[in-house]
């Protein structure tokens, strides 16, 4: 017997098959979802004293990356790099250190030191303070922290701005509500600024956000970037400017801000084994009814 000169017993191949294939199909595309769905990021008062910087955020080198944590706490930075330019003295080559895991800042000798002291909710409301200790009469030209991406491959950490709510734009000098989430899964962000303490009326000329950050296969928000670097020169060769008596950075000032950071993730190897079994899965269920259509012609 046959219906339409197909066999019963083909068609009901065809149907199981079909079953097969996109119930596996579902469960692949479950795990797929999981993956870029991932953990979460995100989120640093605004810069007082002499100087009212002003705030860019170009995209530079954008990173893909998923966001696993926005409770990031000091112990939980491990990989951040931080670079200190200095101009002047006897002594101006840059110091660089790199935040281990576990501690909650990390140092230089003659050159500075950095820490974060966590608040409530952890980097979010906390306290950054860096010293400078670099003797020779050098004077600080820029900071830089590079949390992954460019510069950085092998580092997690991010940078949150605030986003007001509504809106879509980032607010540099936290005027507003700081309730708007950008990055899906982000929490609420909090622009890099000075809080209560360090050496009066020293702060930085510009702060720069650069190194977008985004969820894999997205476009950035520009809320989430990898590197921030203060200024605290007017002009790029770090000459007079960077001398005001009123802006000098050098051996015995410390300067406190506030600077949010989440954590970064890649997907785990583990997921893309499940993924790729999966997608194999299909091939073999591909084959096998391509087998089967062809038994049944044969048995016509």
């Amino acid at each position: 017997m046959s219906w339409g000169g197909i066999a019963p017993a083909r068609i009901v191949g065809e149907v199981l098959c079909f079953m097969k294939k996109n119930m596996l199909l579902k469960f692949s595309v479950a795990i797929v979802g999981v993956m870029l769905a991932g953990a979460t990021m995100v989120s640093a008062t605004n810069i007082t004293g002499t100087t009212t910087p002003s705030y860019t955020s170009p995209n530079g080198t954008i990173g893909f990356y998923n966001l696993t944590s926005f409770g990031t706490a000091a112990t939980t930075q491990g990989g951040l790099i931080v670079q200190v330019n200095y101009t002047g003295g006897s002594n101006s080559a840059g110091a660089t250190c790199t935040w281990t895991t576990g501690v909650n800042g990390c140092s230089v000798a003659n050159g500075f030191s950095v820490s974060l002291a966590d608040g409530a909710n952890g980097s979010y409301d906390g306290t950054w303070t860096l010293t400078d200790s670099r003797t020779g009469g050098a004077i600080i030209s820029s900071i830089v922290f590079i949390g992954s991406g460019a510069g950085n491959p092998a580092g997690l950490t991010g940078f949150d701005l605030c986003f007001n709510s509504p809106g879509t734009t980032p607010d540099y000098l936290n005027a507003g509500n700081c309730n708007g989430v950008g990055t899906v899964g982000s929490n609420i962000g909090w622009s890099a600024g000075t809080a209560a303490g360090g050496t009066t009326g020293l702060s930085p000329n510009s702060i720069v956000y650069t190194n977008a950050v985004a969820l894999p296969s997205t476009s950035p928000v520009g809320d989430e970037f990898s590197k921030v670097t203060f200024g605290f020169c007017t002009v790029s060769n770090g000459s007079a400017p960077c001398n005001a008596a009123a802006n000098t950075f050098q051996n015995g000032n410390s300067m406190t801000w506030r600077m949010d950071t989440d954590t970064l993730s890649t997907p785990e190897p583990a997921t893309l084994g499940l993924v790729g079994f999966s997608l194999f899965g299909l091939g073999a269920l591909k084959r096998r009814r391509r087998n089967r259509a062809k038994s049944s012609e044969a048995a016509l």
